[in-house]
């Protein structure tokens, strides 16, 4: 697969293998991504997570496993990441995300990701790294309404600042709060460092659907939308070491609050599009808060599109 999206040159071939349950999946693929000059940047929602004239290869091993139990059903899934061949880049990490899906009677539906990765080497691509409050850029390359700006307005997502912002995409340690967020550290006296983005870190995520207590689904809209709400909860650590120093995780970070999807199932002729879902959260409380907010209970606001996880 070859594709020039945005800016970005990519090129990615590998295969996959499932066993004869259809359950687990055993996956390999080498990908290679490079931008030319700063003209390719223009497109993207965060610019300055990327270099130019740097050849970003990989090799990903990979292992999916789907499964069921009374009352629930869940995926695990363990990747394998090294820079590869031609490669501008020296790192490695190992990652597990097991996300699972649980009823709780006929009105809750509690829904469980736990994601880990650890990290190493010593010079890491920005654009591969893992992200504190949500995605990493080159996850949101595979996301054709997020890799580029355009589908909302750019001050919701203006870099990383001082301040927590308005978009999050889900992915990294999804810690959703946390969005656009420098999140500063004292690391030692005299030494804080920004940890907005690691190399190696764990979370738990939570979000706990509640919208059959009150159904709203008339009829003449039942298959084309379907609205969710829930309350959710993050926390994780994240490391702040440099690649030269020992390991060391940060303090536990949290958010909580409640949000709500509205899926659009339906497009009329455009019947082999994939539903849409677009998200809000209200993350309402912060554990550790930005110096320039007063409040660990606050309003505050974000707009995506896909759920968390």
């Amino acid at each position: 697969e070859a594709k020039e999206l945005d800016g970005l040159s990519g090129y990615k071939a590998g295969f996959e293998v499932k066993t004869r349950s259809k359950k687990t999946t055993f996956y390999t693929y080498y990908k290679l991504m490079h931008r030319n000059d700063s003209m390719d940047l223009q497109y993207l929602i965060y610019p300055d997570e990327w270099n130019i004239q740097k050849i970003n290869s990989t090799i990903n091993l990979g292992m999916e496993h789907t499964y069921k139990y009374i009352g629930g059903n869940g995926t695990i899934n363990v990747l394998l990441k090294s820079s590869s061949l031609e490669s501008d880049y020296a790192y490695a990490y190992l990652s597990l995300e097991a996300v699972n899906k649980n009823r709780l009677g006929k009105k809750f539906q509690l829904n469980t990701r736990v994601f880990g990765q650890y990290g190493t080497g010593s010079s890491w691509a920005p654009e591969s790294q893992l992200y504190l409050a949500g995605a990493n850029p080159e996850e949101m390359m595979d996301n054709k309404f997020l890799r580029s700006k355009g589908w909302f307005p750019s001050d919701w997502a203006n870099g990383y600042g001082v301040n927590t912002g308005n978009f999050q995409y889900g992915g990294g340690l999804n810690l959703r709060g946390y969005n656009n967020y420098l999140v500063t550290e004292e690391v030692d006296t005299n030494d804080i460092r920004t940890i907005y983005k690691g190399t190696s870190g764990f979370a738990v995520n939570t979000e706990l659907e509640f919208n059959k207590l009150v159904r709203f689904n008339p009829k003449f809209l039942k298959n084309t939308f379907k609205l969710t709400t829930y309350l959710f909860g993050d926390a994780g650590m994240i490391n702040v070491n440099n690649t030269n120093e020992p390991f060391k995780l940060s303090n536990l970070r949290a958010d909580a609050g409640v949000g709500a999807t509205l899926s659009i199932n339906k497009w009329g002729p455009l019947e082999m599009v994939n539903p849409l879902v677009i998200r809000f959260d209200m993350p309402l409380f912060l554990n550790r808060i930005p110096f320039v907010q007063n409040d660990y209970v606050a309003f505050r606001w974000l707009f995506s599109i896909s759920r968390a996880f």
